[in-house]
């Protein structure tokens, strides 16, 4: 596959043949149809504070569809399309159980969108309903951010409050209510 690859602070991103993944048990493969840029992408590469590891592929928002599943993979099938959070955790922790595998003590992040396939886990994978385009699908994890940020601040509907950024984080905030505090079972994550 043709992917691009960080190499390091300073250096341009360079665009290299790597091997198709393969996927593990309760993996799956996706064929990138879209991958954003993320702010998170471009302070990680600047060298202002955490790096990403040279040689590695980075992308986190992304969308594509399903083209190979490791052994136990049972809520996806080929052709399906999926995003996936961009992190995993142990899968058998009380706060992975919880859904919140972003703060298991084995956390790790799972970038690789700005490839042509990328694995993730089915724990942290989410199907596209017919709806939604790929495009679309690259966006749910900014709004997911936004959404999180949106249960932390617990305001009110109708509450005044300020929102610096006009970014896709900042820019979806205005429009989260109170009503999605339990965010985390509307996206069915596992």
């Amino acid at each position: 596959m043709q992917a691009a690859v960080f190499k390091g602070v300073g250096s341009p991103l360079s665009i290299e043949t790597r091997p198709d993944p393969v996927p593990g048990e309760g993996e799956i493969v996706l064929r990138v149809g879209r991958c954003g840029v993320c702010g998170t992408d471009l302070s990680m590469t600047d060298g202002s504070g955490q790096t990403y590891e040279p040689d590695s592929i980075i992308g986190h928002e992304f969308a594509g569809e399903v083209v190979a599943m490791g052994a136990g993979v049972s809520r996806f099938k080929t052709g399906d399309c999926a995003t996936a959070l961009p992190y995993i955790g142990c899968g058998r922790c009380a706060t992975c159980l919880a859904g919140r595998p972003n703060f298991c003590t084995q956390f790790r992040g799972a970038a690789g969108g700005f490839a042509q396939y990328v694995i993730a886990s089915e724990r942290v994978a989410v199907k596209l309903p017919a709806t939604l385009t790929l495009a679309d699908g690259a966006l749910i994890e900014p709004l997911a951010v936004s959404l999180h940020g949106t249960a932390l601040a617990h305001f009110t509907p109708g509450a005044r409050v300020l929102v610096i950024g006009a970014g896709p984080i900042g820019l979806t905030v205005p429009g989260l209510r109170g009503e999605f505090a339990d965010y985390r079972a509307g996206f069915g994550f596992h």
